[in-house]
C-alpha cells in the first residue's frame, strides 16, 4: 500500500480526492497536521490520530471531516514537529511514500486542477508499483 501524505493545507484536496477516485490502486491518502492543533473528532473514531515523532505511534482517534480537511484522507498529528522538519515539501505539497518507507514522488507547488492530480497521481502509482 503507497501512502499519499498531505499537509493540512486546503490546497491539498485535489490531491487527497483523486486518491479517492483512483479506486483499485494500493494507495491511502493522510492528512498531517502541525503539532498543537487539536486531533479532529467526530463520526468513526478511528480514522486517524496523533503522530508520535518519538516512536509512540498512534494514540487518538478522529475523522478528518470535523476539521473542514476531505473525508477521503485520514488524519494524524505530528506531536513532536518531525514531519515538518523531513518532509521536504511546502504545507500545500504531497509526498507518496513506498510501503519500505522511501519517497516515490513528490509535489512541491500547488496543486493542479482536479482532472490533472488524479492524471499525475496514477502515472505515479503505476510507475512505483510497475502496472
Amino acid at each position: 500500500m503507497l501512502l499519499l501524505i498531505l499537509g493540512a493545507s486546503p490546497h491539498t484536496h485535489p490531491w487527497a480526492e483523486a486518491a479517492a477516485a483512483l479506486r483499485g490502486l494500493p494507495l491511502r491518502a493522510c492528512h498531517i497536521l502541525p503539532g498543537g492543533v487539536e486531533p479532529p473528532s467526530g463520526p468513526g473514531g478511528d480514522d486517524g490520530g496523533i503522530v508520535d515523532g518519538g516512536g509512540g505511534g498512534k494514540v487518538g482517534g478522529g475523522t478528518a471531516s470535523a476539521q473542514g480537511l476531505t473525508p477521503h484522507a485520514a488524519t494524524f498529528i505530528d506531536v513532536h514537529g518531525q514531519w515538518q522538519k523531513v518532509r521536504e515539501v511546502p504545507e500545500h505539497g504531497a509526498v507518496l511514500v513506498r510501503p519500505d518507507g522511501h519517497v516515490a514522488w513528490r509535489s512541491r507547488g500547488p496543486a493542479p486542477p482536479p482532472e490533472q492530480c488524479v492524471q499525475q497521481l496514477r502515472a505515479a502509482v503505476q510507475a512505483v508499483m510497475c502496472l
